[in-house]
């Protein structure tokens, strides 16, 4: 799990929102916006959709996957383009679809090996993003 100061608040979600700077890749969004000047780290915030799951048990496991996948990738302190920004991460309707087979049909260590390849893929296209726009 991520240091509180690192995760974003419902103020910073709902903020994210508004301004809909969004990049959509094949398994996950992201929302994205500038950080404070005054903060000199990115933080971080997971949603998994309730169409992925009812159980919370499902949706929580798939959270921390990723939550210690960005703090040991140190996702955290590396600025873009020397800038550090407020992040929120979404699961696509296709990858509700995809997660739930995943979790059906295979192991624990299998399922994080999975998450953390398909999180790569899309947030390399986000890092390229903000290092091509900004």
């Amino acid at each position: 799990m991520l240091k509180k100061i690192n995760r974003l608040t419902s103020k910073d979600i709902n903020f994210l929102f508004k301004k809909q700077n969004i990049i959509h890749w094949k398994f996950f969004s992201f929302f994205y916006f500038f950080q404070y000047p005054n903060k000199k780290y990115n933080q971080y915030s997971v949603q998994i959709s309730l169409k992925f799951s009812k159980k919370t048990v499902l949706r929580t496991l798939i959270k921390r996957i990723l939550y210690n996948h960005i703090k040991n990738k140190d996702y955290v302190s590396s600025p873009y383009n020397n800038k550090f920004y407020k992040i929120f991460v979404i699961t696509n309707k296709a990858t509700n679809d995809f997660l739930k087979k995943l979790v059906e049909t295979k192991d624990k260590k299998h399922i994080k090996e999975e998450i953390k390849e398909m999180f790569d893929i899309s947030f390399k296209n986000l890092s390229n993003k903000l290092w091509t726009n900004l």
